[in-house]
């Protein structure tokens, strides 16, 4: 089959692309489609992989692929666009010398995406990775990596609409400025690393963040989650007009109800404590509100009912108190779930009665907090 484009044998049992007599059968030199994932080849599948030098597409993920991987046979693959090697056990690109590559998979100057997510790379990212600056998606989450983004070649990618850094030991500095001619990106998670301050002068000790991330005008979503932040959300997160999805810590500012085009709202898991904001009514395209397992209090604000998109809601475990706006619009739609683990809350869909909890004794600063003693 001589003229063969797309080969998929992806989800087999297949150990190996060679004959008995350990001879390679494929001559695909038409071949631009090629899909060995989740099979179990090792790291002599990449020994005839330069054999197909029109390749576009390569995914070789969920196989075993383990340890120091020679990446120079990738030099011939000049028309490959995406490549996938996810969910392997490598540890490290080297090339025939042993040194970290500068030749090999960066020298594919047409590739666009390239997905590495859940390997155990390890070590700073090499500065050749700069030379891939076709690169509109690049996942390298769920890896060992090191080093400060800033000064990283990840800077020189101003194409990425989406990088994925998650699950890393990177440091990323807090003000996003070496970002700022990233206009492309819409997608940039980086959370489980390391938020850094860039320090203005030697005194200031405080992380925070810093105005520069207004440079990513056109992000969509943006995942800083479990970056130990601290202190209150900063107002100026409201001027992100272009989000869609917002994952953050800290205190909940009354000007995150300017950002229009939220679809989804996790703040979840978090210690925000205070009211609610009412202003999240005015998120008119929110499909997705989730705000559980905090310590916010007061009641559930009644303009929330103007939400007619929203089909995920939850405010469960929490300190919030009230009438539940049961019943109206939307909120006809969530059960208990929603509610749970608030004890003050009352009125439908919980069985609890709003009489219920008036006629309950009031404790006492003492009974809540207890004793000096």
């Amino acid at each position: 089959m001589r003229n063969l484009e797309v080969l998929d044998i992806n989800s087999n049992n297949i150990e190996s692309l060679k004959s008995s007599q350990g001879e390679n059968n494929l001559r695909f030199f038409h071949l631009e489609v090629l899909d060995l994932s989740y099979n179990f080849f090792n790291n002599s599948v990449l020994s005839f992989i330069n054999e197909f030098s029109n390749l576009k597409s390569l995914n070789i993920s969920e196989n075993n692929l383990k340890g120091l991987v020679d990446v120079t046979k990738f030099d011939a693959l000049r028309c490959l666009e995406e490549l996938r090697m996810s969910y392997n056990e490598l540890n490290q690109f080297i090339s025939t010398n042993g040194t970290l590559p500068t030749q090999g998979w960066c020298d594919l100057k047409n590739l666009k995406e390239m997905d590495l997510l859940g390997n155990e790379l390890v070590g700073i990212l090499p500065s050749c990775l700069a030379n891939l600056t076709s690169l509109r998606l690049l996942d390298i989450s769920h890896n060992l990596f090191t080093g400060n983004v800033a000064s990283s070649p990840l800077i020189d990618l101003t194409l990425l609409k989406y990088l994925s850094i998650s699950y890393n030991k990177f440091q990323v500095p807090d003000s996003f400025k070496s970002f700022a001619n990233h206009s492309n990106l819409k997608v940039f998670l980086c959370d489980f690393n390391q938020l850094v301050p860039e320090y203005d002068n030697v005194q200031t000790m405080v992380p925070k963040f810093q105005p520069k991330v207004f440079s990513l005008s056109n992000c969509r979503i943006l995942d800083l989650g479990e970056n130990s932040l601290f202190g209150s959300i900063p107002k100026w997160i409201g001027t992100l007009s272009s989000l869609s999805i917002l994952r953050l810590k800290g205190q909940i500012p009354l000007e995150m109800g300017n950002l229009s085009d939220l679809h989804s709202l996790n703040l979840s898991h978090n210690n925000l404590t205070g009211p609610i904001p009412s202003t999240f009514s005015d998120l008119k395209q929110l499909e997705c509100m989730d705000l559980s397992f905090n310590d916010l209090n007061g009641e559930i604000p009644s303009q929330f009912t103007k939400l007619n998109s929203l089909a995920v809601f939850s405010v469960a475990h929490n300190n919030l108190s009230g009438l539940i706006p049961y019943g109206k619009g939307q909120f006809g739609t969530f059960d208990n779930s929603s509610y749970e683990g608030n004890p003050l809350l009352c009125g439908p869909p919980l069985e609890k009665s709003c009489k219920e909890i008036d006629s309950q004794p009031k404790a006492t600063l003492v009974d809540q907090v207890g004793s000096y003693d």
